[in-house]
């Protein structure tokens, strides 16, 4: 079971990021692929084995409007790599005025409690809502 304390981590200017009340899903696997059963839960990653994971993105097609997905670095400090990728050739929008098909939070800035949250809002992908720590877009 996950540690709790990263749902209190309070951010600078944002308050506490997520109430601990929330449901949550501890995801371990090496990779992930979403699908709209996961909208609306806190994904937390955890992978100390390797310290990578990849998470893909559904098909905005396949899922409703405004589905959310909130991925949470529940590793220590500097362990693990996420990465984000949208579906074939579907986008994430959001970082400054960049435009690709993955987003990555690296090891070397990586730190506990650090977020991401998407939203399906058109046709063509995702849009970042908001997130938290060093987050950087991938070109197609």
């Amino acid at each position: 079971m996950a540690d709790l304390s990263v749902l209190r981590r309070a951010v600078p200017g944002e308050g506490v990021a997520i109430e601990e009340s929330e449901a949550y899903l501890e995801l371990t696997a090496a990779t992930k692929t979403l699908d709209g059963t996961h909208s609306g839960y806190l994904l937390l990653c955890t992978r100390p084995a390797d310290g990578s994971m990849v998470i893909t993105l559904p098909a905005v097609s396949t899922t409703y409007v405004g589905c959310r997905y909130r991925i949470v670095n529940a590793s220590p400090d500097g362990t693990i790599t996420l990465s984000v990728t949208g579906a074939t050739t579907e986008t994430i929008q959001g970082i400054g005025a960049t435009t690709g098909q993955q987003v990555i939070h690296t090891k070397a800035t990586s730190k506990y409690g650090d977020m991401i949250e998407l939203s399906s809002g058109s046709a063509t992908g995702w849009h970042i809502v908001r997130q938290i720590g060093t987050w950087a877009q991938a070109a197609d």
